[in-house]
C-alpha cells in the first residue's frame, strides 16, 4: 500500500467492504460525495476528529486508518452483543451471516432497542390498567 495515501486507500477499502457508495458514506458523515472522493484519492485529508468518527462507525482503531497498524479487528463489541448474536443465530432462528460485521452489530442493536421498547410498552400498559 502506498504510504502517501494510506488513509484514502483504507477509507475506500472499508467503504467497499461495507458495500457503501461514496454518496451513502458522504450522507452518513454530512459531507459531499466529492469530499469522500478527494479523501480516497489523497487530494484532501480528513481532520483527526472526522477520522475518529469514521473509525468509530466502521468499528476499527483510528491507527488502522492512519496506517500505523494493519489490524482491522472490530473494536468495542460488547459481551451483550456477542450473546445476542449467538442467540439470534442459534438453530438458524435468524440468519445474519450474510451481513457485514458493522451491519450485524446494527441489526443486533436495533433488535435490542425493540426489545426494550416492547418491555416499556408492557410496563406502561400494566400501569394504565
Amino acid at each position: 500500500m502506498r504510504q502517501e495515501n494510506i488513509i484514502g486507500e483504507r477509507l475506500r477499502k472499508l467503504r467497499n467492504a461495507h458495500k457503501l457508495t461514496q454518496e451513502e458514506m458522504s450522507a452518513r458523515f454530512f459531507l459531499t460525495r466529492s469530499c469522500i472522493a478527494n479523501y480516497e484519492r489523497g487530494v484532501r485529508r480528513p481532520s483527526l476528529e472526522l477520522l475518529q468518527h469514521i473509525a468509530d462507525y466502521f468499528q476499527v482503531d483510528v491507527n488502522y486508518l492512519l496506517g500505523k497498524t494493519d489490524d482491522i479487528t472490530p473494536l468495542n463489541i460488547s459481551s451483550e452483543l456477542i450473546l445476542t448474536a449467538r442467540f439470534l443465530t442459534k438453530d438458524e432462528k435468524l440468519d445474519i451471516s450474510f451481513l457485514s460485521a458493522l451491519h450485524k452489530i446494527m441489526a443486533i442493536e436495533y433488535i435490542n432497542y425493540l426489545r426494550i421498547r416492547e418491555q416499556t410498552e408492557i410496563l406502561l400498559d400494566e400501569e394504565n390498567a
